[in-house]
């Protein structure tokens, strides 16, 4: 069924209506002429939000969605993963923007739409907000809170929801401004059920009284009506990017209108195809018990009235009249509602069943599809559409769905070997229930080492207790350096990196050592649970210290305000400066201001140093000469995706098996380098036990020396990953 769209958007500021013809960020595009096969009919609809005023934002928002609309339209994947490629370059395009300090950052929310045909393909990032509107109901999108909202802009690791429906005519979409989330959805419900275009934005005019809003409400439709609203237009299938227009006025063709009957959700049939037996079987079952239990209650009911019922001769006639009709009466209105109870549950059971059925057939179609073709790009968009129906499965109809898990872990399995792709399963070690932002883990070496963790929102360092098999012993972390805390005569500061620091000539025990940004290094022993303060000299020249490491005993901290690596010395249980080695001197420009981690391998103190925008960059520690680079890198891998948005780097091993591991929480991967040569040996992804990515937000990491159990940390969450 090929549906249309009629679109009308609202710009309303301080409670006045302003011209809709271009309303900022606001976007309805119909397929270009240029559109690359299989876009040839799809209507993409856009609803982005920038902070600041809109008129303030215009050029911006309209250059975001510029960039959105050409990506999208000149992919040829699926429609899901080239709306998520689209998205990450849009929010590439307006984190450059933001880090260019040549005017005022913005960062946003976004909202996007694909029509095809009766499928409507919707993706989310940041605060957007959107519903839909059906003769049954109301859906929000997101359906839930989200447990962590990245704005459009912020950071290259967003989190996009992604989102599939199929559309009957009469079906609505609204694009809400998020400064009406306050809004309660059943404010939305006469707006947007049964209700014609014109009085949906009377009715949205309403809604928004005094305040500020853009809105985009689209209402779907197999015919085009007669008269529309000044702010709505049809959307018709066509090759004009720029101008849309209408459908021919029919002259003597009514409006057609489907029977009330036919807008509600219809029974299904029995010989239907895409509804398995065990499911109509199981409403079967669902119908019969209920109706079975419905006799049983009314059997009761009537008992128990019949008791409650006082002997006729102790009433006088008035009583025995009013008794008399009380009871027939309560009895008309109770089993009435248990009736409708019951079969509204079962025709839901049954709605969801079919619904379940359909994309479970629609991961099938596109498995098959996809074995079925030679192109890569293809089979990748096929695969990538299997996992966002199976997301919208897991968290909207039915969690835990054997048969759409089976389906997911093919697809995913497919993906990863096109990519090379190590799969890590992920189990959640400890979640924090206090406001926290984990930035730092660091692994006790040795058998059943202890996880210790770093707060960069509190300065606060945990110690997660964990067993030889890495599992938690430990109800709660406990708080082992906390700012202000008192050691000796030292008020202690925000921690801002830790580290573990073997034993030395100058250490006589080994443990976890702490960047104090109040000039000192703490050194916290585990096995004698205590907390050493050594002070660091000429800490006054700091100006924004953002990790440290060790190499030979002795400590180097990155400062990108200082954009330097300074460099101090063990003396006894001190440390010092000297002269002419307080920093390491590079030949060339290192460009420390955007350096996010750095690490020095403690063999031959080669040092490598990671940048946010995805360089990567190793040198010899003793001449400071460039080895490598990501240009090395690239020509090596030429097949390997690019560090996208990189947080971490760190040298794990010993001898030759010592490798380099970069977190990239830009394309939510872990890669392994080749030491020497730069050369990319291993990518990993983790997903947890529902199929859900997530090294997209990865803060750190840490590994154990073979290589095969990964610690990492995201927002307020440990996990440990092993190899599947």
């Amino acid at each position: 069924m090929n549906l249309q769209a009629i679109t009308g958007q609202l710009y309303i500021v301080d409670g006045y209506q302003k011209d809709q013809s271009m309303t900022p960020g606001l976007w309805v595009q119909p397929p270009p002429r240029s559109a690359s096969r299989g876009r040839s009919s799809d209507f993409l609809f856009v609803h982005l939000s920038l902070t600041g005023a809109a008129e303030e934002t215009a050029v911006l928002s309209q250059d975001i969605i510029d960039t959105i609309s050409g990506h999208y339209y000149a992919s040829s994947g699926g429609i899901t993963s080239s709306l998520r490629e689209a998205i990450l370059i849009a929010n590439k395009k307006l984190l450059a923007f933001n880090v260019s300090g040549s005017q005022t950052p913005r960062e946003g929310a976004i909202s996007c739409a694909v029509l095809r045909k009766d499928e409507l393909y919707t993706v989310q990032v940041g605060e957007s907000l959107a519903y839909i509107g059906r003769n049954f109901g109301i859906e929000t999108l997101p359906p839930k809170e989200p447990d962590r909202i990245t704005p459009l802009g912020r950071t290259s690791g967003i989190d996009i929801r992604f989102y599939h429906h199929r559309l009957q005519p009469y079906d609505s979409l609204l694009f809400v401004d998020p400064r009406l989330a306050h809004l309660e959805r059943e404010f939305f419900k006469p707006i947007l059920i049964d209700v014609e275009m014109t009085e949906s934005l009377d009715g949205l005019k309403g809604l928004v009284g005094h305040d500020s809003a853009r809105l985009m409400l689209i209402s779907f439709t197999d015919e085009v009506p007669l008269q529309l609203p000044d702010a709505a237009q049809p959307l018709t299938l066509q090759k004009s990017r720029f101008n849309i227009r209408s459908q021919p006025r029919r002259e003597s063709r009514p409006v057609m209108q489907i029977p009330e009957t036919e807008r509600k959700p219809q029974r299904a049939h029995e010989d239907d195809p895409l509804l398995p037996k065990g499911i109509e079987q199981s409403a079967r079952r669902i119908s019969s018990r209920a109706i079975l239990g419905l006799s049983r209650f009314t059997d009761d009911l009537a008992d128990s009235l019949d008791r409650f019922k006082q002997p006729e001769e102790t009433l006088d006639g008035e009583e025995e009249a009013e008794i008399g009709w009380a009871i027939p009466a309560l009895i008309a209105i109770i089993i009435p509602l248990i009736i409708g109870g019951i079969v509204t549950g079962v025709f839901i059971q049954r709605s969801e069943g079919r619904q379940l059925a359909e994309y479970k057939q629609e991961m099938a179609i596109n498995l098959g599809l996809a074995s079925q073709t030679d192109n890569r790009d293809e089979q990748r968009g096929h695969y990538q559409e299997v996992l966002a129906l199976a997301q919208v499965v897991e968290t909207e109809l039915r969690p835990g769905d054997n048969d759409v898990a089976a389906y997911r872990r093919e697809a995913q399995q497919a993906l990863d070997n096109m990519d090379n792709i190590v799969r890590l399963s992920a189990t959640l070690l400890y979640e924090f229930t206090e406001p926290v932002n984990l930035s730092s883990v660091v692994l006790q070496p040795g058998d059943g080492g202890d996880l210790f963790l770093l707060d960069s929102l509190t300065g606060v360092v945990y110690q997660l207790g964990l067993n030889e098999r890495f599992e938690v012993d430990t109800a709660v972390p406990s708080a082992i350096i906390s700012p202000d805390q008192a050691i000796g005569s030292h008020i202690v500061g925000p921690v801002i990196d830790i580290f573990w620091r073997p034993e030395g000539q100058s250490v006589q025990r080994e443990g976890l050592a702490a960047l104090d940004a109040n000039g000192a290094l703490l050194s916290y022993r585990p096995n004698l649970l205590d907390t050493v303060v050594a002070s660091l000299g000429f800490a006054v020249e700091w100006q924004l210290p953002a990790a440290i490491t060790t190499y030979d005993e002795r400590l180097y901290i990155l400062d990108q305000g200082a954009e330097q690596i300074w460099k101090y010395f063990p003396v006894g249980d001190q440390f010092e400066v000297i002269g002419d080695e307080r920093v390491l001197a590079f030949g060339e420009p290192a460009d420390l201001p955007a350096v996010v981690d750095f690490d020095i391998y403690s063999e031959d103190g080669s040092l490598v140093l990671l940048y946010g925008d995805g360089r990567i960059r190793y040198y010899d520690t003793r001449s400071l000469r460039r080895q490598w680079d990501e240009t090395e890198v690239s020509q090596f891998n030429a097949d390997i995706q690019p560090l996208v948005g990189p947080t971490a780097v760190k040298f794990i091993g010993q001898g030759l098996g010592t490798s380099i591991f970069v977190a990239d929480a830009g394309s939510g991967r872990i890669l392994l380098y080749n030491t020497r040569a730069g050369d990319v040996l291993d990518q990993f992804r983790a997903t947890d036990e529902m199929g859900n990515e997530l090294l997209f937000q990865i803060s750190d990491f840490d590994i154990t020396p073979d290589f095969q159990t990964f610690f990492f940390v995201i927002n307020n969450r440990v996990y440990r990953a092993v190899r599947q």
